[in-house]
């Protein structure tokens, strides 16, 4: 009888430990998507070229599809920035960069975040994100450069 209680006991421990999995889960994607819809509602227009491109455009070779914005998740100490670039250039890449300037809450430079991929080709997307063990708190970021070659 107690070698069952014990196994009952052990079971609704794993119940209970994988329920608190998902609903922390589903608790980090709902902020995640929350920050990406306040990043899709115009809430990041410094990010936006303002010289006569589309808003979603980063230059000729590149668009945004989805706007960069920073992510925040409470077990892991450094944030990062993600967002999805397509390559419109005609061209296959062998190798791209991604850079941003990151800023504290009181606005001092505290260090810059990048990511690279290796073979983006010619109307293929990216799924960036990019982070920094040097940077641990996001007041507000710049994109500083998309290079490719």
């Amino acid at each position: 009888m107690f070698k069952k209680l014990v196994k009952l006991v052990a079971c609704l421990a794993a119940v209970v430990l994988l329920l608190a999995y998902c609903v922390g889960s589903a608790e980090l994607q709902n902020e995640a998507d929350q920050q990406a819809a306040g990043a899709q509602d115009g809430s990041l227009d410094e990010y936006r070229r303002d010289d006569g491109f589309r808003d979603d455009w980063i230059d000729d070779r590149f668009e945004w599809v989805e706007h960069p914005h920073p992510v925040v998740v409470p077990s892991n100490p450094w944030p990062r920035i993600e967002g999805i670039v397509r390559n419109i250039s005609g061209e296959d890449y062998g190798f791209v960069q991604i850079r941003f300037s990151v800023f504290d809450s009181q606005g001092h430079q505290v260090g810059s975040v990048s990511t690279s991929i290796n073979n983006l080709g010619n109307g293929s997307t990216w799924r960036f994100s990019a982070m920094s063990t040097l940077v641990t708190e996001i007041g507000h970021f710049e994109f500083s450069e998309i290079t490719a070659n």
